[in-house]
């Protein structure tokens, strides 16, 4: 079985990310989706953010939208939430869960104008597993 992780924060792009892992499951049938929020642990300078401190802006429980769509789809998925800094937490993650592929929006709720927001990049650079990033 395909195992795959989604790091989720309740964004617009994440939530289209969620859209592909259940195009990846109706095509390719055994796939396995583990969900994962990080929240900014305390401690993480503003600057380590694109745009400041956003967490205001996520939903209050940032999983339930994705787990709505997981489940509406028959997609078999866990989740989980952690703390910390994003990107490492992310690649460490996907690591120990011995996930095959990340699958993750391009840009989340801190991003700045770039195309590909800062979070996405660090974890390609940080994770040696193939990342699909939906735009």
């Amino acid at each position: 079985m395909l195992r795959v992780l989604l790091p989720v924060d309740g964004s617009e792009s994440s939530t289209r990310a969620v859209q592909m892992a259940v195009q990846m499951y109706q095509r390719l049938g055994k796939v396995e989706v583990l969900l994962l929020h990080v929240e900014v642990a305390d401690g993480v300078p503003a600057t380590a953010l694109a745009q400041g401190d956003q967490r205001a802006a996520a939903p209050a429980d940032p999983l339930a939208p994705a787990k709505a769509l997981l489940d509406a789809a028959g997609v078999p998925h866990t989740s989980e939430m952690r703390r910390g800094y994003v990107p490492p937490v992310i690649a460490e993650y996907a690591s120990v869960m011995r996930c095959d592929a990340i699958v993750m929006g391009t840009r989340g709720l801190g991003s700045t104008g770039d195309v590909v927001g800062s979070i996405a990049r660090q974890v390609i650079a940080l994770s040696d597993l193939p990342v699909t990033l939906v735009k």
